[in-house]
């Protein structure tokens, strides 16, 4: 699983070698924070209405799951 972020505005786009059929993420305590459903080996995850954390991104596609951890950075550009 590859993940490409744009840390300005929280959306991450996923690039998978198969096709998965869920993608749930999960904050530091494993408390379930977004999920979305997939068909495609390519998706793009929105998280930006999320708080600054580390995040456990999963992706399932019925037969075994990857995991991979990610950091959501808040930008604050007030001076």
């Amino acid at each position: 699983m590859i993940i490409f972020l744009n840390l300005s505005d929280g959306i991450f786009q996923i690039n998978l070698s198969q096709s998965v059929t869920e993608i749930p993420v999960f904050d530091a305590m494993r408390k379930s924070v977004f999920h979305q459903q997939v068909e495609t080996h390519e998706a793009f995850i929105d998280l930006s209405r999320l708080p600054s954390g580390v995040f456990f991104l999963q992706a399932w596609n019925g037969r075994e799951v990857v995991g991979k951890k990610v950091v959501v950075e808040s930008w604050d550009w007030k001076v």
